[in-house]
């Protein structure tokens, strides 16, 4: 994806983006320093829970489950799409398989 492509979408909110279901490089790297920022994992599950549930009302899209640190990258080659247009997609296709079923 040039330069052209995704032009004037980083002054759009993301619901009115043209390429919002992708990652553009800015809001990619954004979003890895805030995970960054964040520190370690707690050890115990009780812990990991509460900590989850914590970041996920820090997020100022709570549904957005994608966390990202300096340790992850996008693709050389290609695109990566939001994790949450992955599922809805997901849920389509099973909609589909399962159709005829009670």
């Amino acid at each position: 994806m040039g330069r052209c492509c995704v032009s004037g979408d980083y002054e759009l909110a993301y619901p009115f983006r043209k390429y919002a279901r992708v990652w553009l490089k800015r809001d990619y790297e954004e979003a890895a320093k805030r995970g960054s920022q964040r520190g370690g994992r707690a050890t115990s599950l009780e812990l990991d829970i509460s900590q989850a549930y914590a970041e996920s009302l820090a997020r100022e899209e709570v549904e957005i489950s994608e966390e990202l640190d300096n340790t992850l990258r996008l693709p050389s080659n290609g695109m990566q799409v939001h994790s949450e247009y992955t599922l809805y997609a997901h849920f389509e296709l099973l909609r589909a398989l399962f159709a005829g079923i009670e």
